[in-house]
């Protein structure tokens, strides 16, 4: 994918490693909505564990003596509070689980260096074990599939995502490894297949 951004990184001398981290907004904005899931989840499990049943207990004080307890409120079924209660578990577990997730995408950092890519999760790949890079989802979504064998005869699939991980160096790793392998390696979408699937 073209980007605009320039960092120092441009200028870095022939040799030398090119790193992509996991990207800030793709981190930061999954922060935020586990932050949003777990504010959520507490208003819940205080709603379903105290304010609900407390709602119901002010109530029924109110229709047993209503000069004593002048302030009616109002009552609350047990389905709804059983719903606040399960909402107040849920929620959190899904932050907790959302949480894990992202960082777990995004652990590590794609690395080039000395025609070895380096991915999380995958041995180290010379870039003469590449045997397809797919770039059917580059132009859309950033993402590119390279296919390895390894002299072992490991074979796997790397991904690299300009949107996980950090997009100019991303994009610069991608760039290095076309040019190196040249373009008979790479699969590209036909105009037709762009559509949705």
């Amino acid at each position: 994918m073209t980007t605009t951004v320039t960092d120092s990184t441009e200028s870095r001398t022939p040799g030398e490693p090119i790193v992509a981290r996991g990207a800030t907004y793709y981190r930061v904005t999954r922060f935020l909505f586990c932050a949003v899931l777990l504010g959520f989840g507490i208003a819940f499990a205080y709603d379903g564990f105290y304010r609900y049943p407390l709602h119901n207990e002010l109530h029924l004080q109110h229709v047993r003596d209503p000069r004593t307890f002048e302030k009616d409120y109002a009552t609350h079924n047990a389905a709804s509070i059983q719903l606040q209660k399960v909402l107040g578990f849920a929620l959190p577990l899904g932050a907790v689980g959302l949480l894990a997730w992202t960082l777990y995408s995004s652990r590590g950092a794609c690395r080039l260096a000395d025609d070895v890519l380096s991915v999380p999760g995958h041995p180290d790949v010379p870039l003469t074990a590449i045997t397809k890079i797919d770039k059917t989802k580059w132009d859309r979504k950033g993402i590119a599939y390279l296919d390895y064998e390894l002299p072992s005869a490991q074979r796997g699939t790397l991904k690299l995502d300009d949107f996980i991980y950090d997009r100019p160096p991303t994009d610069r790793i991608l760039e290095q490894i076309e040019a190196k392998l040249g373009v008979e390696m790479v699969s590209q979408s036909a105009p037709q297949d762009l559509g949705p699937q």
